[in-house]
Parts: structure tokens; C-alpha cells; sequence
């Protein structure tokens, strides 16, 4: 899933033309949820069989009763949690890059 994630970070990086702006990172990191998601969902129903034992799958188990599929419940728990996952590390990059970088690379550190 990480190759995935930075293939999709590179395609996006690279056909988005003003791709540091706070819009673009929204985008990025709803694309990058459903798409780590799904993966992670067609991973965890063919290898697993739906459930993997561990803390989400109480989650997982909690939408199966109200009447979702295991696939479609085990997707729906990823997006949570990916949402989390990988929006939180885009934003803090997002800031540095965009509001913190610049100002560190335009002053000079005095050595006395």
C-alpha cells in the first residue's frame, strides 16, 4: 500500500499545477483515503476473509449488524481510519512546505 500511496502522491505532485495550495491537499488526501481504502479492504476480504482480529474489526463488526456486507464495512472502517492516517502527515508536510520552509530558508543562521 505504501508504493500506491506514493505513485498516487507522485501523479498528483506532478499533473496538479498549483499543488501546494490548501484545496489541492484536500483533494490529495480524500484521494488518497479511497484509495488506500479500497485497497486495504480488497487485502483484508481476499487474505482474511473480511476480519483481521484486530481493533477495528469491532468496528467492522458493529456495521455487519446493522446490515452492511463484510466488504462494504471493511472498506468504510478503512476510510476512517486512512482519513486519519494519511491526512494528518499531508497537512503537517503542507504546512512546513508552505509557511515554514520559506521562512527558514530566507534567514541565515549566525554562528557567534
Amino acid at each position: 500500500m505504501n508504493a500506491v500511496t506514493g505513485l498516487c502522491s507522485g501523479l498528483m505532485a506532478g499533473f496538479m499545477k498549483d499543488f501546494w495550495t490548501l484545496s489541492r491537499q484536500v483533494v490529495f488526501i480524500l484521494a488518497l483515503t479511497l484509495i488506500n481504502s479500497l485497497l486495504g479492504a480488497v487485502v483484508v476480504f481476499v487474505v482474511f476473509g473480511g476480519m483481521t482480529g484486530t481493533l477495528p474489526d469491532l468496528l467492522v463488526s458493529a456495521f455487519v449488524v446493522t446490515g452492511q456486507s463484510l466488504f462494504t464495512s471493511a472498506f468504510l472502517v478503512r476510510i476512517l481510519i486512512n482519513l486519519v492516517d494519511k491526512g494528518f502527515p499531508v497537512l503537517l508536510i503542507f504546512i512546513s512546505y508552505r509557511y515554514l520552509w520559506p521562512r527558514v530558508r530566507g534567514k541565515r543562521v549566525s554562528t557567534v
